[in-house]
């Protein structure tokens, strides 16, 4: 495997000029509230020249575009690719490729973060979390906020300042993530689903316009569309590939809702991985339900819960134990708890979520009367079930 020109780009982005601007950027300009100590001083202050100096003499063959007929850094990702065989060996390639852009990733496409702040919240009224509701929103509005925050800091920089040569490796990484995603489209390898798994997200959405786009837009989307159209999926990322169709753009879930033309793996969208003990109609039907809401994604061994584990453990609790929302003499809304009886140990190795029934039972304020807290975000879940 040759890795003599994506070496190029990677190694700025790991210790060179993108890092280096990065690095500065957050410390130098968004925690500007603490104040620089003399070492940070004398350290921070060799970084502006040190930029300029690599970014003014990087090497144009490594720069993320695609030119027709020239050999970079495309080029060598995608034959790359063409001769790794495996697919483990192919999805260790790529992961190490996200794993280079990671702390790019935490910024402008923050989902594994904020996926742990929400189970956090979901847990924020257990005597073991330690910390409270409002601290947890209040990051979960500082991680949402980065993306713009940091295009604000780009916002008329000046030339030749750091800010202006962040700006322009964010383009590089911004042109670097279209450009490898339509790279892995185009070897039919579902980019989502391994960014899922690694837990490191440069892109939101599989787009056919960007994915046209990239190899060059003719006027209609035939090439993409027929490329995303063909690219394996679970039922969790059908919502996350958006193609064309009349003139209008989509996600392939809406598409295939009737079910008529889905390629996703039909054991999968048609819930035969569920056991014996967990298949029972409502569970069919409202894990379906789940799925295109993204509340649950589809892994290899069973499933990941996307909200906070108190979350799951409302939602279990309705489909097997027939809890509902109730009002309490003073309207607040309340979980009422319905049967005992919880699969779950069944439960536990469908989603790899240790002691889900005893979540629910934890919840119980009034065993008398069988009610309870609600659960941070309890509407989202039961908006399916309305």
């Amino acid at each position: 495997m040759d890795k003599t020109i994506e070496n190029k780009l990677f190694a700025e982005f790991q210790n060179g000029a993108a890092a280096m601007c990065l690095k500065y950027i957050k410390r130098v300009i968004v925690n500007k509230t603490e104040k620089l100590d003399e070492w940070e001083n004398k350290y921070y202050s060799a970084f502006p020249a040190e930029v300029a100096m690599r970014t003014d003499s990087f090497d144009d063959i490594a720069w993320p575009i695609n030119i027709v007929g020239e050999y970079r850094i495309a080029q060598e990702i995608s034959d790359n690719l063409d001769n790794l065989t495996n697919d483990s060996v192919i999805e260790r390639y790529i992961i190490s490729i996200l794993e280079v852009f990671e702390d790019w990733a935490n910024i402008f496409t923050p989902i594994t973060t904020l996926r742990m702040l929400n189970d956090m919240m979901g847990n924020a009224h257990d005597d073991k979390e330690i910390y409270t509701p409002d601290e947890i929103q209040q990051e979960i509005e500082r991680v949402s906020n980065l993306h713009d925050d940091y295009l604000e800091i780009m916002h008329g920089a000046e030339n030749g300042s750091m800010e202006w040569y962040f700006t322009k490796w964010y383009k590089a990484y911004y042109k670097f993530c279209i450009m490898f995603s339509a790279i892995c489209v185009e070897h039919n390898i579902n980019l989502l689903e391994i960014q899922a798994k690694r837990g490191i997200w440069i892109i939101e959405k599989l787009d056919v316009s960007e994915i046209q786009n990239y190899f060059g837009y003719n006027g209609d989307f035939t090439y993409a569309n027929s490329l995303l159209k063909s690219l394996p999926r679970t039922c969790a990322t059908e919502y996350l590939i958006n193609t064309e169709r009349g003139g209008k753009i989509d996600s392939e879930a809406e598409w295939n809702k009737d079910g008529s033309t889905s390629t996703a793996n039909a054991s999968q969208c048609d819930m035969i991985a569920l056991s014996k003990e967990l298949a029972t109609d409502k569970a069919i039907r409202y894990f379906k339900i789940a799925i295109e809401y993204g509340f649950i994604e589809q892994t290899k061994t069973g499933f990941h819960w996307t909200l906070s584990n108190t979350l799951l453990a409302f939602f279990c609790g309705i489909i097997y134990c027939e809890d509902e929302v109730c009002s309490d003499g003073w309207h607040t809304p309340k979980w009422k708890f319905g049967t005992d009886y919880m699969p779950d140990v069944q439960l536990q190795a469908l989603f790899n979520i240790p002691n889900i029934a005893q979540l629910r039972s934890n919840k119980i304020d009034n065993s008398r009367q069988r009610i309870g807290r609600l659960p941070l975000n309890w509407k989202k879940v039961w908006q399916i079930f309305e």
